[in-house]
């Protein structure tokens, strides 16, 4: 489980993260988002960003940025390498649009890209799966957490397991971040909504997943499977969930 590591953020965290749901109606464009400052230095105490970008890997940043950036987004963190060195990515600005340029240039094995209101974190040399492509894609009435393990479903998603011979772990590993659930009470995605794509790559699929809901960030990793696990039969291990997600009312956990 990912662990944020300064207390002041938590804080910050905590009172931030609840209003974000309201902030999906009145987003504007992505372009916007991007120059939109995530800290006003002039109202507010920004030393829990300089402190986290000043001292992180590339994950924790992200996590932060698109949690205040206010837009929906993927993330593909290198191979065998979810957790990167602490670096320091501390950006000219404290803009979405600065964060992602200084981890490019600090981190050049990842570039970004924005393309129809979502922004994407990626290595520089491409992932098969999130290339494999899906005839069609039809799911309805979903939180974005049910969109994607109903892709995982999907014939072509399984057929690009196979061809690249990755799985998922099992009981699966490095479950990244968690959000929200306290007192045994888990924090569910707030949004229902419909997907239907035909002829697309994964990630074209996972982009427009998250477009539709809005407000959550696909996260996607590979790594190795230990040498002392017998029996795999597979290159890589995998791993497809959420970097984050807009949260609606706890739910008693079953």
């Amino acid at each position: 489980m990912r662990v944020l590591k300064i207390a002041g953020i938590t804080v910050l965290l905590t009172l931030a993260v609840w209003p974000r749901g309201q902030a999906a109606s009145v987003r504007t464009g992505v372009e916007d988002a991007l120059e939109r400052p995530l800290c006003d230095e002039k109202e507010q105490d920004c030393s829990a960003f300089y402190q986290s970008f000043s001292d992180d890997d590339v994950e924790g940043v992200l996590y932060l940025a698109f949690m205040f950036g206010e837009v929906p987004g993927g993330f593909a963190s290198l191979p065998d390498d979810p957790w990167q060195s602490r670096r320091n990515y501390m950006p000219p600005r404290l803009t979405l649009k600065e964060v992602f340029e200084t981890i490019s240039r600090v981190e050049p094995r990842y570039r970004w890209e924005a393309d129809g209101g979502v922004v994407n974190v990626l290595p520089a040399e491409s992932l098969p799966l999130l290339d494999v492509r899906v005839g069609e894609f039809r799911a309805e009435n979903l939180n974005v957490k049910e969109m994607l393990a109903a892709l995982e479903k999907t014939p072509d998603f399984k057929a690009g397991l196979a061809a690249h011979r990755i799985t998922e772990p099992k009981p699966p590993k490095d479950g990244g971040f968690i959000f929200g659930g306290f007192a045994g009470r888990v924090v569910e995605p707030a949004k229902r909504f419909s997907v239907h794509v035909r002829d697309a790559t994964v990630r074209e699929v996972l982009n427009e997943i998250v477009r539709q809901d809005g407000c959550a960030v696909w996260s996607y990793r590979e790594w190795k499977p230990p040498a002392d696990v017998p029996g795999v039969g597979a290159e890589s291990w995998y791993r497809l969930g959420l970097l984050f997600y807009c949260p609606g009312s706890p739910v008693e956990s079953k």
